[in-house]
């Protein structure tokens, strides 16, 4: 459902920008994009607070879809980079498991499975590994930043 929700905003965007780009009309502006993503993430918020037990979502999401879910409250941000990696910048809030340390799935699989997860490496390869894992171990909601931190925006 939550897949459906924002297939639907995604082809409603690209639908008000291609017919912009078509026509004499002003073309949409990024506020009005940004405004329908947020719509999108708000009914998706919905969704999840009305899901019941048996729901499973993994998601890869864009960097203003993943900060609007975290910052719902509910659940987990990790970032599973290096500590070097961390030490560099991290998105404030974040707890830290090493990907590469031989106790990573372990740590991972002592985490809370039925609160939803958000995320992220430092490109999106390793976060995309860490949700197929989770979804695989059992965790109900999982979200990856694509792009990882190196995406990040809000710096």
């Amino acid at each position: 459902m939550i897949m459906k929700t924002i297939k639907i905003s995604v082809v409603l965007i690209l639908s008000v920008l291609t017919f912009s780009c078509g026509s004499s009309k002003e073309a949409a502006t990024s506020a009005e994009i940004e405004e329908s993503i947020s719509e999108s993430v708000d009914d998706a918020i919905s969704e999840l607070e009305e899901m019941d037990e048996q729901t499973i979502i993994t998601e890869n999401v864009s960097a203003s879809e993943f900060k609007k879910l975290y910052e719902s409250g509910k659940g987990l941000l990790l970032d599973v980079r290096t500590p070097n990696e961390v030490a560099q910048g991290k998105i404030d809030g974040a707890t830290n498991l090493d990907f590469y340390s031989p106790t990573f799935k372990a740590d991972l699989d002592k985490l809370d499975k039925s609160k939803p997860v958000y995320v992220y490496c430092r490109s999106g390869s390793r976060s995309g590994k860490t949700m197929k894992h989770m979804k695989d171990s059992g965790f109900k909601i999982v979200y990856n930043l694509i792009g990882g931190y190196s995406s990040w925006p809000y710096k």
